[in-house]
């Protein structure tokens, strides 16, 4: 026989609470309100209720709704209606909490489990991201040991403690360029073994933290164990007895209490610090003092994670379920800016709470989008390809995409509620323009990375290590082709001649008397093709003493001198001495990737933008699109391993290889300006075959899917 009650019914059954069930007195509301909760203690649950609920539960063995309704009116000021009982009743039957199911029998307590069952996906899916192991019941230790850190807990502790931090703080100020050059002794086995030991030994304390305060309230610990947030393992300790204490003070104190234990130890760390001799224990000191509280602090005090801060902040408030209740503020709030429905908010609260509780879900949903965006590339990036990419997907369809779809479909269910309010057909006219823009090919112009320089430009270097013997230009001469730019000589060279004259006479007085020595007769041959390599390496030093005159090989302006280049210098083959360049004929040497260059083509328009505001933009046009992508890169000044924007790196031998396939674009300058004085770092935007901001992130999109996936 089933319980439901039924509208149409004149009086209603009310189910049998279960017998097991508390009522205890519950934390007042931050009105002043009193509550109420009713603890489960098969499942260790806690559920607040109100005054009303609780006046209809004190008189709920009177077995029928309308006597109870008749009862709870007459003997109380609350008005308590049919619809309030049977709200009252679904509550009991969907938590549980009566002796039968809602239809009745064991069949309806398996019905009602099996309802209750996640889909193997979604478990799954929910379990990858946190599970936990509860390990042990630490109750009986805490009450034993309960006494013995009892002082921890006195003002003398805290006096004690901040005074050795204080001193701490003051040493590490006076010293702080030893504290923070600090050397860590953690590359060897031991010092990796004693970070780690130290690390788990601060993450027990902090959950001690918790379990001792709670203890300290009369509240039961019934689990400590170990979670793991994506499969990293973190420490947990339950806590929810501490839903049976009054005092929303000290709830807070027990949720506070494992981050106040991390500062107490980062503060003894900061002053042992001082005394301890260097080694792995003084590293360890360091991170305490230093690192690991501030991560602990980010971590446990950030409200937006249901973790410490998320309890304390729940707490001060003295709103239960926070992060639920605020959601539902936060979905009203944006729906009312958004269409001016006129719904009533979903609790009576005071403005300014309604307002702190949309804020606090409106900051949630930005950190969460960042949060989850962040957990899809860690697993992405954690495990194999494929399954990383499923992972991926699944981040951002469950986590991201569904939570809008499912308010989406509030709206177009209620769409036509939106298209009778003009705030309705004014977000309707922005987001169809929005829409249109975003799918239009509008977009023609393609910023690619680039270098302004001229087209003729020459480096000039010393053939051979030298001296100066005569400097014939200046910084900012003009030189035609052939004039003289410095004049070398190399007195190693000069010698190897003189050497290999004497070398090459010798042979030749060889051959010339052969006729008179049988053993010259004999070594004709080799005699022979000794004076051909000797004269050939003659030929090759007299080369080098020419080009010991460094002449200009085209006409143009000295520009970047070496510093300090006199005469009597000795220089090497690697000092750049002149650079010399035409400023007739100036070009953009740029950088395109893959999928910028299939929407390049050759003669098309373009400009030139400096990073320099103060140089003017240059226009040009597409005179030469490379089809095979650049093995090395050329422009040094657009690489990022010299701050350019291009990503690089440099292999074995010193040689720049891009990252990526990227495809050289030269441009022409056809503005008809000749200034110039040095290579420009910029952007040049050409135009380019038109596609659409949807179609862009589109294509995207599935060229990282097909690169990554290996296909």
């Amino acid at each position: 026989m089933s319980l439901a009650p039924s509208p149409s019914s004149e009086d209603l059954a009310l189910p049998p609470l279960r017998d097991d069930l508390q009522i205890l007195s519950g934390t007042p509301t931050a009105e002043g309100v009193p509550t109420w909760n009713i603890l489960d203690p098969v499942r260790h649950q806690y559920f607040q209720i109100g005054w009303a609920a609780f006046q209809l539960l004190s008189q709920w063995h009177l077995g029928s709704a309308n006597r109870l309704i008749e009862v709870v009116s007459s003997s109380t000021t609350a008005k308590v209606t049919q619809r309030d009982v049977m709200e009252l009743v679904q509550f009991l039957f969907r938590h549980n909490l009566t002796r039968d199911a809602q239809m009745g029998g064991s069949a309806g307590l398996y019905a009602q489990a099996e309802q209750a069952k996640q889909h193997w996906l979604l478990k799954l899916l929910h379990t990858y991201l946190f599970f936990r192991i509860p390990l042990f019941n630490p109750d009986r230790f805490l009450q034993r040991t309960l006494p013995i850190v009892a002082p921890l807990f006195t003002k003398t502790a805290l006096v004690c403690v901040v005074t050795l931090g204080v001193i701490g703080c003051i040493g590490i100020v006076r010293q702080w360029e030893s504290f923070a050059n600090t050397f860590l002794y953690f590359f060897s086995p031991q010092g990796l073994t004693a970070y780690m030991l130290g690390l788990v030994g601060i993450k027990i304390l902090h959950e001690l933290g918790h379990a001792y305060t709670a203890a300290r309230y009369g509240c039961q610990v019934q689990t400590m164990g170990v979670g793991f947030l994506i499969m990293v393992p973190v420490l947990y300790t339950d806590t929810t007895d501490s839903w049976k204490l009054t005092s929303r003070k000290q709830r807070a104190a027990i949720a506070a209490a494992g981050t106040v234990v991390e500062l107490g130890i980062a503060l003894i760390a900061t002053f042992l610090w001082h005394l301890c001799p260097e080694g792995v224990a003084k590293s360890v000191l360091f991170v305490l003092a230093s690192t690991s509280w501030i991560m602990g602090l980010f971590i446990n005090l950030n409200p937006l994670l249901r973790f410490d801060g998320y309890y304390v902040l729940s707490d001060w408030l003295g709103v239960p379920n926070l992060q639920s209740r605020a959601f539902a503020f936060g979905q009203w709030k944006l729906r009312e800016w958004l269409f001016g429905w006129g719904d009533a908010p979903p609790e009576a609260l005071p403005r300014r709470r309604q307002r702190i509780l949309t804020a606090y879900a409106w900051a949630i949903w930005v950190y969460r989008a960042f949060m989850f965006l962040g957990i899809a590339v860690l697993v992405y990036h954690f495990f194999f390809k494929v399954l990383g990419i499923i992972l991926f997907v699944v981040e951002i369809g469950w986590f991201l995409a569904w939570p809008v779809y499912q308010e989406v479909q509030v709206w177009w269910k209620r769409r036509e509620e939106v298209m009778q309010s003009w705030r309705g057909r004014v977000v309707g006219v922005v987001v169809l323009i929005a829409f249109i823009s975003g799918s239009i090919p509008l977009d023609r112009m393609v910023s690619i990375p680039a270098v302004l320089e001229a087209r003729e430009r020459a480096t000039i270097f010393a053939p051979a290590p030298a001296k100066i013997l005569k400097v014939n230009v200046q910084e900012g001469d003009r030189v035609e082709q052939g004039d003289i730019l410095l004049i070398l000589e190399s007195p190693k060279i000069e010698q190897q001649i003189r050497l290999l004259d004497q070398r090459i006479a010798a042979l030749e007085m060889r051959l010339q008397r052969e006729a008179a020595y049988e053993e010259d007769r004999n070594d004709h041959q080799v005699l022979w093709k000794t004076l051909q390599g000797a004269r050939q390496a003659m030929e090759g030093l007299l080369k080098i003493v020419k080009q010991l005159t460094l002449r200009a090989p085209f006409t143009g302006l000295v520009t970047d001198m070496a510093s300090s280049l006199h005469e009597g210098r000795w220089v090497n083959t690697k000092l750049p001495m002149v650079h010399l360049i035409n400023p007739g004929e100036l070009v953009v040497q740029a950088y395109a990737t893959e999928e910028q260059q299939v929407r390049l083509a050759p003669h098309t328009e373009g400009w030139f933008y400096p990073d320099d505001p103060a140089r003017m933009a240059r226009r040009g046009k597409v005179q030469d699109l490379r089809q095979v992508d650049e093995s090395q890169f050329a422009l040094t000044y657009l690489a990022s391993v010299y701050s350019g924007p291009v990503p690089v790196r440099k292999d074995e031998q010193g040689h720049l290889k891009p990252e990526t396939s990227i495809y050289r674009v030269t441009m022409d300058v056809e503005d008809g300006e000749k200034e110039w004085n040095q290579a420009v770092r910029g952007m040049a935007h050409v135009q380019g075959e038109a596609r659409s901001v949807v179609g862009q992130l589109w294509e995207h999109v599935g060229a990282v899917l097909i690169r990554e996936s290996g296909m």
